[in-house]
């Protein structure tokens, strides 16, 4: 019995010892053996043992391959490492150090290794504030698609894994940058060392040969989301469907898509393009609708019929939404325009060219509108005549005064409206609608030199 609970305790002892060194410390890589099983080895890689980099000063910028290292301490003797971070008196300004790629990688990613020196931290009074491993989509490094912190430095050389936050991969094409936000109170350079970064795919999964982009009614009550059946490439162009289906919300008007489902992601328009790099779901973005905001110019002329309007300068006035306002030159840009029948409206083109105005807004830089309603008519009923409108789209003008509604397909912010016209006719009024809820809207454009009847109202 001894015998036997002695080989017990000898076999659970060995077997601890196995399973210790088969595991390592929180962040660490379990060995180069076990990395090289489970990943496949991808790119670019950063490789500092070599001893073929150098830096003669703290405080530069020194590229290495398709990275780059900032803030690196003096490496002139050519160390088989990187070190980062200079003195108390240098990195007090120039801090965080960090190195980046300045090539995409080469395939999907799972998984970077910063393999980190022995020497690190070596006087005391060096420390790690934080640091950690950003991921971009673009060589610029503006999109950050992710985040993951590092494990804790020590004196000794050690390996850390980083790994996708979401438990998705990271798509080819992606930049990464490890960030050292450092802190030292002595005068010795070098704070933490450098020995490689590496990138790894998972050799387990392929990497996706194509993606799907599909869309999502985010609380729709009614309508159907549009469908696109193609299958896109990595790095394909994907052009974003419009409303197609209809849909609706119940007290929202739809307003785009998002990345996200609140809003919080990449809007995109109709008609918007993305690179496409994952499986893509867009959300309907939804705005809360307003209370029926507008407001509507009316064209009042103390000038003749048929005088040509002039393109003089005009003086700034502003008035309030929701309140009518009379003005005889609302414009701030004229081609072809003259003053209408009895001094109540404004006539584009002559007989058989066309004509165009501009109305110039502002509302803390432009008004977000919905929707234009144009009261006209046509002068000559034996010519077919359109009118266009900020490029929504041209609709043909009866001889009877009617009003024309000019939609766009979500609220758009803007800083003027500009009307032409195919043929001669004539136009009475025009009322914007706001696209979103607001107490207060103004508009601000072009005045005439000669007042005209009414008053604009003050704010």
């Amino acid at each position: 019995m001894k015998h036997k609970n002695f080989l017990k305790k000898l076999t659970a002892g060995i077997l601890g010892f196995v399973m210790t060194l088969g595991v390592g410390a929180a962040g660490y890589a379990a060995s180069a053996s076990e990395t090289k099983a489970a990943y496949v080895d991808s790119g670019p890689n950063l490789d500092l043992t070599t001893k073929s980099v150098s830096c003669n000063a703290y405080n530069t910028s020194t590229t290495y391959g398709d990275w780059i290292i900032v803030n690196g301490a003096n490496n002139s003797n050519g160390w088989t490492y990187y070190k980062m971070g200079g003195k108390s008196a240098t990195l007090s300004s120039n801090n965080p150090c960090y190195i980046y790629s300045t090539a995409g990688s080469t395939t999907q990613i799972d998984k970077v290794t910063v393999s980190i020196a022995a020497g690190s931290l070596s006087k005391s009074g060096m420390s790690v504030n934080s640091w950690g491993v950003y991921v971009y989509s673009n060589s610029a490094l503006t999109t950050q698609i992710d985040y993951v912190s590092g494990g804790t430095i020590t004196k000794n050389a050690g390996t850390f894994d980083f790994t996708p936050s979401s438990g998705k991969t990271w798509a080819k094409g992606s930049y990464f940058k490890v960030n050292w936000d450092l802190a030292n109170t002595t005068t010795t350079n070098g704070i933490v060392c450098v020995d490689k970064i590496n990138l790894y795919k998972d050799g387990s999964s392929p990497t996706p040969t194509s993606y799907t982009v599909s869309y999502n009614g985010n609380g729709n009550t009614g309508g159907s989301v549009p469908t696109d059946s193609t299958s896109y490439s990595s790095g394909g162009i994907v052009t974003v469907l419009g409303n197609t289906g209809n849909l609706v919300k119940t007290g929202y008007t739809f307003s785009g898509w998002n990345t996200a489902s609140d809003g919080s992601g990449t809007t995109y328009a109709a008609g918007g393009t993305f690179n496409i790099s994952a499986n893509t779901t867009l959300y309907a973005k939804w705005v809360e609708e307003s209370s029926g905001d507008s407001y509507k110019i009316v064209f009042a002329n103390s000038a003749n019929s048929n005088t040509q309007i002039s393109a003089t300068t005009r003086a700034s006035t502003v008035i309030s939404q929701g309140t009518d306002y009379v003005d005889e030159q609302p414009f701030s840009a004229i081609t072809n325009a003259y003053y209408g029948d009895n001094k109540t409206s404004i006539r584009l083109g002559k007989s058989g060219t066309a004509g165009s105005l501009t109305i110039s807004l502002s509302d803390s830089g432009s008004v977000t509108c919905s929707s234009f309603v144009v009261n006209c008519y046509l002068y000559n009923s034996s010519k077919a005549a359109t009118l266009n409108v900020n490029s929504i789209g041209a609709l043909s003008v009866s001889s009877t005064a009617s009003d024309l509604t000019f939609t766009y397909d979500e609220p758009t912010e803007i800083s003027s409206i500009t009307f032409s016209s195919s043929q001669y006719i004539f136009i009475n009024s025009i009322t914007v609608n706001i696209g979103q809820a607001a107490t207060k809207h103004t508009v601000t454009y072009a005045k005439g030199a000669t007042d005209a009847t009414g008053t604009p109202p003050t704010q």
